[in-house]
C-alpha cells in the first residue's frame, strides 16, 4: 500500500509543478511566482527565464510590491500552503535534470548570455527609475501598511478561515487555496 501512496504523491507533485511552469511576463507575475513554492525555481531552470526574472527583480516596483506583500495575509497563506504541497517536490526536482545542467553549461560559454545580463544591469532607464523611486509614495507605503486597521482585519479574517486550517492540517490533500493567487 505504501508504494501506491508514494506513487500518487509523486504524480501529484510533478503535475502541480507542470502547472506552475508558465513564465511570467510582468513584474507582479514574477513576484507571484516567487511566492509559489510549486514553481519558484523557474528562473534557475533556464538562462532565458533567469534573464527575464533578473529584468523584473531589478525594477523598483518589484521591491515595492514585495515589501507590500510581506504584511498581506493572503500572500503568506498562499506561500505557506504551497510550501507544504506535493508540488514543491516536483519544483525542486526540476532543477536536477540533465537538460537544466546542459542549458546552463551552454549559457556559461555563450557571450550572448553575458550580453543579455549586461543589458539588463546597464539599462539607463532602470537606473533612472531607481533614482526616482525614493520620491514615489509607493516606496513608503509598505512601512505604513502595518498600521492600517483594514490590514489588521484581513489578518483576523485570514486566521479564522476554515480553508486555511484545512490546508494546514492536511498538507498532502488538494489545497482549498490552490485557486487563490
Amino acid at each position: 500500500m505504501k508504494p501506491t501512496i508514494l506513487m500518487l504523491v509523486a504524480t501529484a507533485a510533478f503535475t502541480a509543478s507542470a502547472l506552475a511552469d508558465t513564465v511570467p511576463q510582468t513584474t507582479s507575475g514574477w513576484l507571484a511566482q516567487m511566492g509559489d513554492f510549486t514553481g519558484n525555481s523557474l528562473p534557475a531552470r533556464s538562462p532565458e527565464n533567469f534573464v527575464g526574472f533578473l529584468n523584473a527583480a531589478t525594477e523598483p516596483d518589484f521591491h515595492q510590491q514585495r515589501l507590500g506583500n510581506m504584511s498581506e495575509p493572503a500572500y503568506w497563506g498562499r506561500a505557506t500552503d504551497t510550501m507544504a504541497s506535493p508540488g514543491m517536490i516536483g519544483n525542486m526536482t526540476a532543477l536536477a535534470t540533465p537538460q537544466t545542467a546542459f542549458a546552463w553549461a551552454q549559457a556559461m560559454m555563450d557571450p550572448r548570455f553575458y550580453e543579455a545580463v549586461g543589458t539588463v544591469m546597464g539599462d539607463q532607464g532602470k537606473w533612472a527609475r531607481w533614482s526616482m523611486a525614493s520620491m514615489s509614495p509607493a516606496s513608503y507605503q509598505p512601512f505604513f501598511k502595518p498600521f492600517d486597521p483594514q490590514l489588521q482585519a484581513r489578518w483576523q479574517a485570514e486566521t479564522q478561515t476554515p480553508a486555511n486550517w484545512m490546508a494546514f492540517f492536511n498538507p498532502v490533500a488538494v489545497s482549498p487555496l490552490a485557486g487563490a493567487k
